[in-house]
């Protein structure tokens, strides 16, 4: 829990009811605006707040209230997606390393090298997903940030409601499909929707934090040629209600979402 003091006029002291306080503080003359952190939190509740100055003292009141911090994070299932059956010049060049280079480069320059039909594009969109796929996220990854947010494997991580960390959200990397071959030419990074990181009220009345994006600029023109349109943005939601219990069943159908 944090409270916020303001408008001290010399300089003293602080002092908590009910709780160690995890820093000495010293309150220096002027506007100031910090927030301080107490540990442990024993108990929700109204406690009382002192501030003593050589010219006296005076106290006001804080309240404690219990937050719940939630993490969801989108990510590729490689072992949920099933190839099609397929037997053709497709199938061969895309399981080689060196050949499915060339056909992802074909495909970054608008040309549909190996693709005869729609049978080849539904084959082709199961391959890349497969093989551009996020490792399974940790059963616990620990209070944001963390190292798992800042290695990127997932195609979306967002962490809200702890107040000592704030607002932690990010789009992640795509891992490239060609067994390792496809480098330096492939752009993996993930493009960040103008809307990712938004905050706000949402038309229910709930505090909110939004991340959105999708994949990098070498995934859209693949996409574009593959299926004939802009690759699509994908999102989570994570909102609270007013008794502060997390909604984070608000996001896009695809990829996989785990909180």
């Amino acid at each position: 829990m944090a409270w916020t003091c303001t408008t001290v006029g010399s300089a003293g002291s602080l002092n908590v009811s009910g709780f160690q306080l995890t820093n000495s503080w010293t309150v220096t003359p002027g506007q100031i605006n910090i927030w301080y952190y107490l540990s442990p939190i024993a108990a929700t509740g109204t406690y009382s707040l002192k501030l003593v100055t050589p010219g006296g003292s005076s106290t006001s009141t804080f309240t404690v209230v219990p937050y719940t911090e939630v993490t969801v994070i989108a990510w590729i299932c490689g072992s949920c997606i099933t190839l099609p059956i397929l037997d053709d010049q497709l199938t061969t060049d895309l399981n080689y390393g060196p050949s499915c280079v060339v056909d992802a480069l074909a495909w970054m320059a608008g040309i549909q090298e190996d693709i005869n039909g729609s049978a080849d594009v539904t084959y082709a969109n199961a391959f890349l997903l497969q093989n551009s796929a996020n490792s399974p996220p940790p059963s616990n990854i620990g209070p944001a940030p963390s190292a798992y947010e800042a290695g990127g494997n997932y195609r979306l991580f967002i962490d809200y409601g702890n107040p000592a960390v704030g607002n932690v959200y990010a789009v992640g990397a795509t891992p490239q499909p060609c067994h390792g071959y496809l480098s330096p030419n492939f752009s993996a990074g993930g493009q960040d929707s103008p809307y990712n990181g938004s905050t706000g009220t949402s038309a229910t009345g709930l505090p909110y934090l939004l991340v959105e994006g999708r994949v990098g600029s070498s995934g859209q023109l693949i996409n574009q040629t593959l299926n004939g349109t802009t690759a699509p943005w994908i999102w989570s939601v994570i909102e609270f209600t007013a008794s502060g219990t997390p909604v984070y069943s608000n996001h896009a159908v695809f990829p996989w979402y785990t909180a």
